[in-house]
């Protein structure tokens, strides 16, 4: 993946945990929908770890 590409996914990774946050918010939290937004969190971490990556292969 391309920076750019990482940059795109998790801004619309944080857009989808946005919307859950909201629905939650109104008090229609689910288990389903704490794990969604885990799993979210989680490839958030994981692709800025992949750009952390990226930034150290580059010389």
């Amino acid at each position: 993946m391309t920076f750019d590409e990482i940059d795109n996914r998790i801004k619309k990774l944080i857009e989808r945990h946005k919307k859950l946050y909201q629905i939650c918010k109104n008090g229609k939290e689910t288990p389903i929908i704490r794990k969604r937004m885990m799993s979210i969190a989680a490839e958030i971490s994981w692709l800025l770890e992949e750009k952390r990556r990226l930034r150290s292969d580059i010389p």
